[in-house]
């Protein structure tokens, strides 16, 4: 597989563990864990508000992950990489922890992106 093919199939791999749609679960749990120990919301109101909350657009994991593939197809070894996309399931986690790693690093960077698609939401939503 030429790296024009490995870089497509760890796109689509990614994506798929990553960015399916965020479920009212994940979102009621990402509520729960903004809010400092001892101080959460009580359980029916943490569901009325992960009601609202939409989840960021593909294009936002798009842009991550292919800066993420980028990065790997780098650093990692060619087999590694390969066995994830032959539907190695140790390969496939492995690179799934490793891009949970790099969101560690990048999370200040993560964040403003976030940031800016809140404004363009809320710019939209004054149109």
């Amino acid at each position: 597989m030429d790296k024009d093919a490995l870089r497509s199939c760890l796109l689509k791999a990614l994506m798929s563990m990553v960015a399916p749609s965020m479920g009212h679960g994940e979102r009621r749990d990402m509520l729960d864990c903004m809010f400092p120990v001892g101080q959460s919301l009580d359980d029916e109101t943490l569901d009325a508000f992960a009601q609202g909350i939409a989840p960021p657009p593909r294009e936002f994991f798009a842009k991550w992950i292919g800066i993420f593939v980028d990065k790997v197809l780098d650093e990692m070894p060619a087999e590694r990489l390969h066995a994830a996309c032959e539907n190695d399931q140790m390969a496939q986690a492995g690179l799934y922890v490793a891009y949970l790693d790099f969101c560690r690093e990048r999370q200040a960077d993560m964040d403003c992106d976030l940031e800016a698609l809140r404004l363009e939401c809320m710019t939209r939503m004054k149109q």
